[in-house]
């Protein structure tokens, strides 16, 4: 969720100038997938001082059959760190349909606030969904799975062993969505607060239940976990507020 929900801007001043906020966030990423891609991050970038993730129900749904790497660690450091040709890495991993498909669609899908591929300057995907293009919630009820509420518990101990500070944040959920399956909302929220149990015992920890924040109604989001871009600049300078007001101790 962290792709979608964060303005790079409003963390400028918190992180000490505009080239030192960067959002990795990768759409649709289960606990397991985040904490493993973060990983591969934090073994190339070892100056990262805070690393901030943004969570939600739809990344507890599956970490028992989902593989936890999306990529190769070995190719992807190669393609992006060393030194290899890039022609390598297209050949090695072209794929024929989704090439033609992308190239027909990429002018559309890279239009400012619209297209799902578009990018600012800080890596963020923001989206702003016309009403005509709304879905509604979009979400139904979650099967939840265990072996994500353990991915959780590894990623904090992992954070915690590095030595960087880590900022989760529960992010708002709509309305709606929240009277519709107040059981999760409610078992999400057990998590956040055994997260903020967790983070009172140690002080590399900072988290943020902002689930039923009631600054956040209706018509600030475009489905049932995802902000339109105006909130999103609202719920990222709260969160770059907080993190001024309590900043991680490194």
């Amino acid at each position: 969720m962290t792709w979608r929900q964060l303005d790079g801007a409003a963390f400028k001043d918190v992180a000490g100038g505009p080239d030192r906020f960067l959002n990795g966030g990768t759409a649709l990423l289960q606990i397991h997938q985040t904490r493993v891609t973060a990983g591969f991050y934090l073994d190339h970038f070892p100056n990262v001082e805070t690393l901030l993730v943004m969570i939600g129900l739809p990344d507890f749904v599956d970490c028992t059959v989902d593989p936890a790497f999306l990529f190769e660690p070995e190719d992807a450091a190669r393609y992006t760190f060393g030194d290899w040709p890039s022609a390598y890495f297209y050949l090695r991993y072209v794929s024929p349909q989704r090439y033609l498909r992308g190239v027909m669609n990429l002018p559309k899908q890279r239009t400012p606030f619209t297209g799902d591929l578009y990018l600012d300057t800080f890596g963020s995907g923001p989206l702003h969904v016309p009403e005509h293009l709304m879905r509604g919630l979009r979400y139904g009820k979650p099967k939840t799975d265990a072996a994500c509420v353990a991915a959780l518990g590894q990623f904090l101990d992992d954070t915690q062993a590095r030595g960087v500070a880590l900022l989760l944040v529960f992010a708002p959920v709509h309305p709606d969505y929240r009277a519709e399956y107040p059981d999760d909302t409610a078992w999400l929220a057990g998590i956040a607060d055994h997260a903020e149990t967790k983070a009172d015992q140690g002080e590399e920890l900072m988290v943020l239940d902002m689930i039923d924040d009631p600054a956040f109604v209706g018509r600030d989001f475009f489905d049932a976990f995802h902000l339109q871009w105006p909130a999103v600049k609202t719920l990222s300078a709260h969160i770059a507020g907080s993190l001024q007001a309590r900043p991680p101790v490194m």
